[in-house]
This record gives structure tokens, C-alpha cells and sequence, in this order.
């Protein structure tokens, strides 16, 4: 039986079923390191986001939700970007009880990608 797969073939992203963690970058493979990239770094920026709200910390949430939707824009995770620029915008609004809720959201989406970081690009 055959490999289907040559290595000369790029390396490529496992795309989940789930939509925030499917990439608009994907259909590209010399996007592949960038995508990995981020869902490697999806949970450092997540956990920024959350210590600062857990610490009712509005400044801090505005530059975490800042650097994640720059990376998760980058990295073509639009439903992602779409989320943290909301956080952002209730936490330079002095919004905190809305940009909870959606701050949920995103940990719950960074559940979900975690698992998926270690083995994102599969030969």
C-alpha cells in the first residue's frame, strides 16, 4: 500500500470541525507556520486576557484583546479577530459585565484549540 502523501508535499494544518478554529489562510500552505504559530500562542495571549479580567483590570483587558485579535487576525481566524476586537471595544468603553461574556467565548474556543496546538501541522 502507497503513501498517498509525498514529502515533497507541504506540510498541512489540521482543520477542525469547529468554525472559530477554522482558518480563512487554510486553502494557502505558505500560511501553514503562520496558522500553527498562533494556535501554539492562541493560549499565552488567552491567559493574558483572562488574568487581566479576573483582576477587573480594563486597561489590561484592552491590550490583551488587542494583541489577540492582531495575531488571530494575522493568522486569517476571523470569528477569533471579530471576538477580541468586541472585548476590546467594551474595555476601552469601561464595559466590563459585556466584555465578560465574550471573553467566555474566547477561553472556551482556546479549550477547544489547545489540543489541537501540539499536533497542528501534520506532514
Amino acid at each position: 500500500m502507497s503513501n498517498p502523501k509525498s514529502s515533497s508535499q507541504p506540510a498541512q494544518i489540521s482543520q477542525p470541525a469547529i468554525p472559530e478554529l477554522v482558518s480563512d489562510l487554510r486553502v494557502d500552505s505558505r500560511f501553514t507556520p503562520v496558522i500553527a504559530t498562533f494556535l501554539a500562542e492562541f493560549p499565552v495571549l488567552m491567559d493574558r486576557v483572562n488574568v487581566a479580567a479576573k483582576q477587573n483590570d480594563l486597561p489590561g483587558i484592552k491590550t490583551a484583546a488587542h494583541k489577540l485579535k492582531g495575531a488571530s487576525g494575522s493568522a486569517g481566524f476571523a470569528r477569533l479577530f471579530d471576538l477580541s476586537a468586541q472585548v476590546e471595544d467594551h474595555a476601552t468603553h469601561n464595559r466590563l459585565e459585556a466584555a465578560l461574556p465574550l471573553i467566555d467565548d474566547l477561553d472556551r474556543i482556546c479549550r477547544l484549540a489547545t489540543p489541537m496546538a501540539a499536533p497542528a501541522i501534520n506532514p
